[in-house]
């Protein structure tokens, strides 16, 4: 499993520490992902003991539905493991665009992988605090948009979106790894496409630049988009 950590949120870490209480895995940011791969473990009838391997019955139908939402082939070359233990497949950015992409349109899927992402894509519209939680940018997209944008965050920089009016898909990987970027970043990227209302882009203001502080505390720059970082033909629809 990922192992005791305390959780993401801290003021939440902060009541933890004051009730005298240690972090456990549950308090893991990816503690609901094994909890996820351990309920379809038991949908398929499969033992619980080694979900972890890529041999694994919930791996394997796991694998086989990312090669069928991103039409990618993950052969052996391309795994890895994360930092939860739990499998991984190397893949490019506009695959990962084209998986959330058909969360809005469903397109090239049968009934049941149809009926899946549909739910899925509902549920996080309709509960965008359990995607990430309090201050996350995700969540707070969810939110602005009123779920017509179903969003995830992901380590190393990533971000992904799915834009249901449009059927749209966005993969965003920050180069340098850290997340503070990402949101900057895919905001630009939104406002580009015209995918924000007034309401919702006053709403994730404060995600738009993230302050840079030294040991002071004393605000010394500012992580945000360039204005011009759109090519002026692409930024004209051309």
């Amino acid at each position: 499993a990922c192992g005791a950590t305390p959780p993401a949120y801290e003021p939440a870490a902060a009541a933890l520490a004051a009730r005298g209480e240690q972090p456990t895995a549950l308090h893991h940011n990816c503690s609901g992902k094994h909890a996820g791969i351990l309920a379809l473990a038991k949908v398929l009838g499969a033992p619980l003991e080694g979900y972890l391997e890529p041999a694994h019955p919930a791996q394997r139908a796991i694998l086989a539905l990312c090669e069928r939402v991103s039409d990618d082939v993950f052969d052996g070359d391309k795994l890895a493991i994360d930092g939860c233990g739990i499998p991984v497949y190397a893949t490019t950015l506009h695959k990962a665009a084209v998986s959330f992409a058909r969360f809005a349109t469903l397109r090239g899927l049968d009934d049941a992988d149809a009926t899946a992402l549909a739910r899925v894509a509902a549920a996080m519209a309709n509960e965008p605090w359990y995607v990430g939680g309090t201050g996350r940018f995700d969540t707070d997209l969810m939110r602005a948009t009123r779920g017509r944008i179903v969003g995830k965050a992901g380590a190393e920089g990533v971000h992904c979106d799915a834009l249901l009016d449009a059927g749209l898909g966005l993969a965003l990987k920050v180069i340098d790894g850290t997340r503070r970027a990402a949101a900057p970043a895919t905001l630009s990227v939104l406002d580009a496409l015209r995918a924000l209302e007034p309401d919702a882009r006053e709403a994730l203001r404060p995600h738009a630049s993230v302050a840079v502080k030294n040991a002071a505390g004393r605000v010394v720059g500012e992580i945000a988009a360039l204005p011009d970082w759109l090519p002026t033909e692409a930024a004209a629809g051309g």
